[in-house]
């Protein structure tokens, strides 16, 4: 349901992009990659999202970027590639989504067989409220349902690495 609304969406939003003004134009080609994701045409995604890095947009524009660049190279499993991505988004003050992208890194060093790190990403997680935000920012509340994920998953990730008394207390 909605593929054909998209596919519309998509035709709309890419005749209109040369003429959107400069200051909208990051933000149609943000909302073009993401209808790209979702017809199921990641390389024309991936293509917009690089465009959105390669052009003068915002920092904003650029971590929205990034982490959607990231979130195709996780679901592909190309966890080396899709960590660089949530690096930049982590490097990128104006990052909304730098809690997802912590977590999904630490996911990546899981993944790759860095168990020590992706240890360590879990608890500056768990000790970085503004990581564990809606929104990233230090005055909104901790989200419990994610705080809750990272949790357990950091009991996972201790339970792969060589079990130490420090460990039980930290957890």
């Amino acid at each position: 349901a909605g593929e054909a609304d998209r596919k519309k969406a998509l035709r709309l939003y890419t005749e209109v992009l040369d003429r959107a003004p400069e200051a909208v134009q990051g933000k149609v080609m943000v909302q073009v990659g993401h209808l790209y994701q979702l017809t199921g045409d990641e390389a024309k995604a991936i293509n917009f999202y690089s465009k959105i890095l390669q052009e003068g947009n915002s920092a904003e524009l650029k971590a929205e970027a990034q982490l959607s660049l990231a979130e195709i190279y996780f679901k592909r499993r190309d966890f080396a590639k899709a960590q660089n991505f949530y690096q930049d988004v982590l490097k990128n003050a104006a990052a909304g989504s730098r809690g997802l992208a912590a977590y999904r890194s630490a996911w990546c060093s899981y993944n790759l067989g860095d168990i020590n790190a992706s240890v360590m990403q879990m608890e500056k997680i768990l000790k970085t409220p503004a990581l564990l935000t809606r929104n990233g920012s230090n005055q909104a509340q901790v989200d419990p349902q994610f705080h809750e994920e990272v949790s357990r998953d950091y009991a996972t990730f201790l339970a792969k690495k060589n079990f130490e008394n420090k460990d039980a207390e930290s957890l």
